[in-house]
C-alpha cells in the first residue's frame, strides 16, 4: 500500500477489482499464498502500512453491503418447495367435515348394545367425533408428506378449529358455566395460532 501511495479503501477495491473476487474470497485467497492464520495474516498486514485496523476492516464490511447475497424465491408451485398444498387442502377439508359432526350431528342418536335393555346405551355422537380425529391425526401421520407439510397441515388443523371455536360456540349462553374457562383458553390458542403464521410467513422453508 506504501509502495502505491493510495489510500487503504481505494488500494482495496483496486486489488479486490483486480482479482474479480470478493472481498473475503480475496482475503483468504491471500491468506493461502502466504500460509498463515487469517488473523495473523490480517494483523501483519495492516502493521505492515501506516493505517489502522479499523479502515481495513470497513474496507471489507462496505464490499459486503455493496454485493449483498442473494436470495432465491420460493413460489408454492416450484420443484424444490419442500410444502405441498394438495395434502394441505385435504387436511383442511377433513377438518371441516369433523367440525361439522359437532355442529349437525343429531344428539338423540345412540347405540343400544342389549335388545332388551334400555339402559345400556351409549351416544354416538361423541365416538363419531373421536373417530375423526382419528381419521385426521392417521392421515397427517401416514401421508408421507415432507415434514413442513405435515407442520403447515396441523397449523391449518389448528386455525380451523379456533375459527370455529371463536364462530359457533355459545361463550354468552346463560346455562353455560363453562363460558369463561372456554373463552380464556380461545385466546390463548390464537395466540398460539399467530405464533405459528408468524414462523410460517418469516422463516426460510429448506427442503
Amino acid at each position: 500500500m506504501g509502495r502505491h501511495k493510495a489510500q487503504p479503501l481505494r488500494f482495496l477495491i483496486a486489488q479486490v477489482g483486480r482479482h474479480k473476487a470478493w472481498p473475503l474470497r480475496f482475503l483468504f485467497a491471500q491468506v493461502g499464498r502466504h500460509k498463515a492464520q487469517p488473523l495473523r495474516f490480517l494483523i501483519a498486514q495492516v502493521a505492515g502500512t501506516r493505517h489502522g485496523l479499523y479502515a481495513y476492516v470497513l474496507t471489507i464490511s462496505l464490499n459486503i453491503a455493496a454485493h449483498p447475497a442473494r436470495k432465491e424465491l420460493c413460489s408454492v408451485n416450484s420443484p424444490s418447495n419442500p410444502i405441498e398444498i394438495r395434502k394441505v387442502i385435504i387436511c383442511v377439508i377433513l377438518t371441516m367435515l369433523w367440525i361439522c359432526v359437532f355442529l349437525f350431528f343429531n344428539d338423540n342418536l345412540v347405540i343400544q348394545w342389549s335388545d332388551t335393555s334400555t339402559t345400556n346405551l351409549t351416544a354416538l355422537k361423541p365416538i363419531v367425533e373421536f373417530i375423526g380425529f382419528l381419521v385426521i391425526f392417521f392421515y397427517n401421520l401416514f401421508n408421507g408428506a415432507h415434514p413442513e407439510t405435515q407442520k403447515l397441515s396441523w397449523t391449518a388443523f389448528l386455525t380451523v378449529v379456533w375459527l370455529a371455536l371463536i364462530l359457533f360456540y355459545p361463550f354468552r349462553e346463560p346455562t353455560n358455566y363453562y363460558g369463561g374457562a372456554m373463552g380464556f383458553f380461545t385466546l390463548i390458542g390464537g395466540l398460539a395460532v399467530c405464533v405459528l403464521w408468524v414462523r410460517f410467513f418469516s422463516d426460510e422453508i429448506i427442503a
